[in-house]
């Protein structure tokens, strides 16, 4: 019901995704700052990285990839050429660099993008794009102290795209959904789950639901996780 359960879906997915067809699994990390300094290393660090990206304004502390794997862009690139937030793709390259830790850091990655209309860029492939890293500000408020650090972090904008909330999955269609019901807070967030398959033969519910997660009062917004879009 929330997207650290999405983010954590997501990287079961990549590591089932790199154990069948047998490819590398690296994690790319960010770089976050406060008042304008790198933080490194240090527990407030290892808490920062913990943080869903519900919080972190879409962008990942660490994003686990592998060559071939589905991901979604999180920014708008390319209006005109299709290029969007909420747009899915093939990672087909991966550019980093090390880090003071010793950690791999994405700088960008080229995503094959199969409905996309972007004029072809030198050195790229046909429907293939560039996704760079942006930076973007966020709160955090410290454990021990209470008080907010307002920290700034920089990331290629790009998320594993084999689970998503029910908030990211509206516009969608697949072949093919796993739904969680149980985690509905309205029935607006049922219809948006189930409505994302093209037929009920696509659909698998994920658990036993209660009946009142389908019939509750329409006045709440939802913001319920729950799709899970898969590759038979």
């Amino acid at each position: 019901s929330d997207n650290a359960t999405k983010d954590a879906l997501n990287i079961k997915a990549v590591e089932a995704y790199a154990g069948r067809t047998g490819r590398e699994l690296n994690w790319y990390y960010c770089t976050d700052r406060h008042r304008g300094r790198v933080m490194a290393n240090g527990d407030i660090r290892e808490l920062i990285m913990q943080q869903h990206s519900g919080k972190t304004e879409g962008l990942l502390g660490r994003i686990p990839l592998v060559l071939g794997m589905k991901v979604i862009i999180s920014k708008n690139f390319d209006l005109e050429g299709g290029v969007l937030n909420g747009t899915v793709g093939t990672l087909r390259r991966i550019r980093y660099k090390m880090n003071e830790c010793g950690e791999r850091r994405l700088v960008s990655c080229v995503v094959h993008v199969s409905n996309g209309e972007a004029p072809k860029m030198p050195e790229l492939g046909d429907s293939e794009v560039a996704v760079l890293e942006e930076s973007k500000s966020w709160d955090l408020r410290h454990p021990i102290t209470k008080r907010t650090l307002k920290l700034s972090r920089t990331q290629v904008s790009i998320q594993p795209a084999y689970a998503f909330t029910c908030h990211r999955a509206q516009g969608q269609t697949y072949d093919h959904v796993v739904v969680d019901l149980e985690s509905c807070s309205t029935t607006e967030s049922a219809y948006v789950m189930l409505s994302r398959a093209r037929s009920l033969k696509g659909i698998v519910i994920m658990r036993p639901f209660s009946f009142k997660r389908i019939s509750t009062s329409p006045n709440k917004p939802t913001f319920a996780v729950g799709l899970i879009h898969y590759c038979p």
